[in-house]
């Protein structure tokens, strides 16, 4: 319960720890907003409803965490 009321930044498929995995979701998502078929709410790390270098940035600012 604490992981999931304070999640690591980047961990979008939410497995407790940012790596390729979630890099590879963002890559999928890259340069979508809601309108589009590949969006990814998960991969909006900064929540302004689209999918780019400041998620990546965010992604990668805790990648490795676990």
């Amino acid at each position: 319960y604490k992981y999931w009321s304070n999640p690591i930044p980047g961990d979008i498929n939410k497995d407790m720890k940012v790596d390729y995995k979630d890099l590879l979701q963002l890559i999928a998502a890259y340069g979508s907003t809601p309108e589009e078929p590949k969006w990814n709410p998960h991969a909006d790390l900064n929540n302004d409803n689209q999918v780019d270098c400041r998620d990546l940035f965010l992604l990668g600012t805790n990648y490795g965490i676990v």
